[in-house]
């Protein structure tokens, strides 16, 4: 996310043909590119939106992909309900996407077979603070 620091672990580098989507009940979905938002959309419900991970800031309004939008290889998105539209996205907001991210990435790691693993081999997105400073004289 934008405002958070991503490891991921060797099998979903080796995966860059594929963009990565976290569903709303927090599963990772891997659609092969190109693919738009409206192909990633067609089974969900009018109520939700695609997001970019990285676009994605503390006390920021959430960006939501346009229909047309293609996804990018290698890149994180979201599913998120509608109604986050409305507000501007919070530590708690950012913190819950961040674990919802990590153990979707973790799962997948644990469940890809054909990628071999070391034991400590796990993806995980930490929400990272970013703090302005004004230098003025």
């Amino acid at each position: 996310m934008g405002a958070c620091m991503s490891s991921a672990g060797d099998s979903i580098h080796k995966l860059t043909n594929y963009a990565f989507v976290i569903s709303t009940k927090g599963e990772l979905r891997q659609y092969p590119t190109p693919i738009f938002v409206s192909e990633v959309l067609q089974f969900e419900k009018p109520s939700f939106f695609v997001c970019n991970s990285d676009n994605l800031y503390q006390d920021q309004d959430i960006p939501c992909l346009d229909s047309e939008d293609e996804l990018d290889a290698g890149q994180i998105y979201f599913i998120l309900p509608k109604t986050m539209l409305a507000r501007r996205l919070s530590a708690s907001d950012m913190a819950s996407l961040a674990v919802k991210a990590s153990l979707a990435l973790d799962s997948n790691s644990n469940s890809n077979s054909h990628v071999k693993k070391k034991k400590n081999n796990k993806a995980r997105i930490s929400p990272m603070v970013l703090m302005e400073t004004n230098f003025e004289a």
